[in-house]
């Protein structure tokens, strides 16, 4: 046998089973890539206002109608942080199936424009009863606080800073138009259930592998603005005692 062909023979293995490992290891690497995304869900979250106009509707008996036709709200922005899913797998110390939306502080903005999409992130599949988060008050002193302070100044003023913000304008009952502007600085830790489009609440929402879902952030400010038909005054609202009904969740 000629040496050259005694040479090929010779080291044939060594040119024909790196390339196999190669492969091997490639195919390795998209096996655990596809199993990886089919134990994820992918969560967008979006922002809405119900509604941007309140209107009067007529007084319940023995009530006086307000002196405000109409409320218009323009813009809602709302400081949050720690935004989790929370699965009923999990009690009351542990927290380890909790799908994490973002831990660090955002901002929500619901206006008259429509619908806003905030961040899209991935979550385990799994199934989720709560959606949790912080309406928080910014701390300048913190560096993630204060880039988006620097970006969203409605929330500071002077020293004092602000978790919720909605601004708009009233008119009267001969078309008078005045603006406002509602603050609250009070942090609320919120958990609520998640609704399905059509409002109803859902006690375990399943969020599919290799899926992807929208959690509608919606703002109602008839909870603010609107008792037993009667429109409030915006500058006399107690923003504060309804930070827990303002905001609710829909899954779609």
């Amino acid at each position: 046998m000629p040496t050259s062909v005694k040479f090929v023979f010779r080291y044939f293995p060594f040119l024909v089973i790196p390339p196999m490992i190669v492969f091997a290891l490639l195919m390795a690497g998209c096996a655990s890539t596809d199993e990886t995304s089919s134990d994820q869900n992918s969560v967008t979250m979006q922002t809405q206002l119900t509604a941007s106009t309140v209107s009067q509707a007529a007084p319940e008996k023995g009530a006086s109608p307000s002196a405000i036709n109409s409320i218009v709200v323009t813009k809602a922005s709302v400081f949050i942080t720690n935004v989790k899913l929370h699965s009923d797998k999990d009690d009351s110390v542990k927290d380890d199936h909790d799908g994490t939306i973002k831990t660090g502080p955002m901002v929500l903005v619901f206006d008259s424009s429509g619908v806003h999409s905030t961040l899209t992130t991935s979550i385990p599949a799994d199934d989720y009863d709560h959606i949790k988060f912080e309406i928080h008050k910014p701390d300048s002193k913190n560096s993630d606080d204060a880039a988006l302070l620097a970006q969203f100044s409605q929330f500071q003023n002077g020293d004092k800073p602000y978790t919720v913000v909605v601004e708009g304008y009233t008119t009267d009952l001969i078309g008078t138009q005045s603006r406002f502007t509602v603050r609250s600085s009070k942090n609320e830790n919120i958990s609520i259930h998640m609704k399905d489009k059509d409002d109803k609440e859902q006690v375990k929402v399943h969020f599919s592998g290799g899926g992807s879902s929208i959690l509608l952030f919606l703002f109602d400010p008839t909870v603010l603005f609107k008792v037993g038909g009667i429109l409030l005054d915006p500058n006399q609202a107690v923003i504060d005692d309804h930070l827990t009904a303002l905001i609710k969740v829909q899954v779609k």
